[in-house]
């Protein structure tokens, strides 16, 4: 950052300091996590000691309403995305969790929708259409933890049982995509580029989680 190079950590504005931590209200507990469009935090991700690391803080003091119980989702989903042996094995084992059919969860189902968003670089955009036809990469340690990653960032939003499932499975197929990116360029790289190019656009990530609950409907 030219701004820290230049003046110090004391000029930074907010975003900058937080950048790219998140911040996700679960129950009584607010979970913090680093975002992957940022190449150290993808990096972070994907390093062997670091990814599923998990640390308290602090509690704080709710008299919200109890939302969908994501604390226990994700605990069961954390389950079986460790016990699977294999790529395939961990998208065959989420799918029977929540009821999905591997048609509804097939990649290609989504094309004009990916088609349709708004990218940052013209060459991303070809860079993950091509990605869905593709087959993902088959290093089981990485999508374990950009599955993992991807469902502790998205998954707190859910309200209710059918948010819930088109969450996860936008994870899945998230998982999918930079795998099959990470062929080319590496995978750290391609969780960067889809991360910037999908999760920080909210017009973007939510475009694909509401066409996801329309094709579970």
């Amino acid at each position: 950052c030219r701004i820290y190079k230049s003046h110090g950590e004391g000029a930074l504005c907010n975003i900058c300091s937080e950048h790219p931590r998140y911040y996700n209200r679960i129950g009584d507990s607010v979970a913090v996590g680093v975002g992957a469009s940022c190449p150290m935090a993808a990096e972070l991700i994907l390093s062997e000691d670091l990814s599923t690391k998990t640390e308290t803080i602090g509690r704080v003091e709710s008299d919200l309403s109890e939302d969908y119980p994501v604390e226990r989702l994700l605990g069961e989903l954390s389950c079986i995305i460790e016990s699977a042996r294999s790529v395939s094995e961990i998208s065959n084992l989420l799918l029977r969790k929540l009821g999905i059919s591997s048609e509804q969860a097939d990649p290609e189902l989504y094309r004009d929708l990916y088609t349709s968003l708004e990218y940052l670089y013209p060459d991303n955009r070809e860079i993950i259409l091509s990605s869905l036809r593709e087959a993902p990469n088959e290093s089981t340690d990485a999508a374990k933890k950009i599955l993992s990653y991807f469902l502790y960032r998205h998954l707190p939003d859910a309200e209710c049982e059918s948010d819930a499932t088109a969450i996860a499975l936008f994870s899945l197929l998230s998982t999918h995509i930079v795998l099959s990116m990470g062929r080319e360029d590496g995978i750290a790289d391609a969780l960067v580029r889809y991360s910037e190019e999908i999760e920080y656009s909210e017009d973007n990530k939510y475009a694909i989680i509401e066409d996801i609950s329309f094709n579970l409907i």
